[in-house]
């Protein structure tokens, strides 16, 4: 039994508190639209500069990767298994992770959703794992930056069903 500082029928709970923000980041990541740099310890950067000068800097906005540095020294776009065109990288392995996660702490079922809420989890799962398994997709996502957006808003919406509703 988990205590209610922990799990709350109605609002949002440590687990999902925790969990919502490294989906994020892992979403982001899967949809190869964005980056976000940690230094040691936590100093936190989301754009490295392009051009610096008299006070005034224009920084990229978006890269490619999304890095961890020390002491992690780890990057969630860098893929765990490579073969063949086929990339299974640390934020596949997180975001499907997590959404597992979630499903299993607040107990929601399909049953609870409306056939709309069902499609956009189904639609995130299978996105998720064909980013992931069929090189296709992948170069897709990291090609137009508008399916990237699309992946990153539908694994939103597939948290906040299972997460929050």
């Amino acid at each position: 039994m988990v205590p209610d500082t922990v799990r709350r029928e109605d609002g949002i709970d440590l687990t999902d508190s925790i969990l919502a923000p490294l989906f994020v980041l892992a979403s982001i990541s899967v949809g190869a639209v964005g980056t976000l740099e940690l230094f040691a310890p936590f100093n936190m950067s989301l754009a490295a500069p392009i051009y610096a000068a008299h006070g005034t800097e224009v920084t990229y906005a978006f890269i490619l990767s999304l890095e961890l540095f020390a002491p992690f020294n780890m990057s969630l776009a860098a893929p765990i298994y490579a073969a063949h065109g086929t990339e299974v990288t640390y934020a596949f392995i997180l975001s499907m992770g997590i959404l597992v996660v979630a499903w299993l702490t607040n107990e929601s079922t399909p049953e609870d959703w409306t056939d709309v809420e069902t499609v956009v989890v189904l639609l995130a799962v299978i996105l998720n794992i064909l980013s992931s398994l069929v090189p296709a997709v992948s170069v897709a996502l990291e090609s137009m930056w508008y399916i990237g957006w699309v992946t990153v808003i539908l694994n939103a919406a597939a948290f906040y069903v299972i997460a929050y509703k």
